[in-house]
């Protein structure tokens, strides 16, 4: 799993992709400007990295076997956005402000088509993208304190992720979980729009970020692992 993190100039995606850092995560946006589904750096730690829209797009094509989840990054809609984006732009900036104020209406002006299109789009990226797992949208009311508990949030939500793998390793091996000859775990669907069921077969890791927010596979599965797994094997699933 890597996140990925977005915002528009003036939202304040760089403090978060700094809080990120703070909390323990390693950046592989390096990584991801390679081209090739070649394994990212993994060292056990979490792992983020920050890109526009076009280079989401990018990404979840050249690393279909990485998993992401995106981290987009907004303003208080209290706020009109335009200004308010720009007014915090100017002023957490280095510049002058007349410059500043240049280089956010340049930018903005750039990038907005961009950012547009992704805005109205999550159900279409979902659709064409197996590989992309969920969106995190945060309202940014620029405290610091605010920052580091998204950060910390994530990073716990990743070693859940890990853990949960495991989990799902033990339902394979005590057959909890039905798989396919290549390991596969088989989903039984049911159709938005009838009562059809139709079923795929998707990873361990594919299966474990949809128990991150299927509360009730999570507790079928836990309770069926308990009473097969061995206390060693509970205990290293941690």
């Amino acid at each position: 799993m890597i996140f990925l993190i977005t915002g528009r100039i003036g939202t304040g995606a760089l403090a978060y992709a700094k809080a990120m850092n703070a909390a323990g995560f390693t950046c592989v946006q390096d990584e991801l400007a390679k081209l090739g589904d070649k394994p990212v750096v993994y060292d056990g730690a979490p792992r983020y990295a920050v890109a526009d829209p076009s280079h989401i797009n990018k990404i979840l094509t050249d690393f279909p076997s990485e998993l992401f989840h995106i981290i987009y990054i907004k303003i208080d809609e209290d706020d009109e956005e335009e200004a308010g984006r720009r007014a915090r732009y100017v002023a957490d900036s280095d510049k002058p402000a007349d410059e500043a104020t240049k280089t956010f209406i340049e930018q903005d002006a750039q990038e907005s088509p961009m950012f547009n299109e992704f805005e109205t789009g999550f159900d279409a990226l979902a659709d064409k993208f197996k590989n992309f797992r969920a969106m995190h949208t945060i309202t940014n009311n620029f405290d610091p304190t605010t920052v580091r508990e998204w950060a910390d949030y994530f990073y716990k939500y990743h070693n859940m992720y890990t853990r949960l793998i495991n989990l799902v390793k033990l339902g394979v091996k005590y057959h909890v979980v039905n798989c396919n000859d290549n390991g596969d775990i088989r989903l039984v669907l049911r159709s938005k729009k009838s009562e059809e069921h139709t079923q795929e077969f998707v990873s361990k890791e594919i299966f474990a970020d949809i128990l991150l927010t299927d509360n009730t596979g999570l507790a079928m599965l836990v309770r069926e692992v308990l009473e097969s797994a061995t206390a060693d094997e509970i205990a290293e699933i941690a």
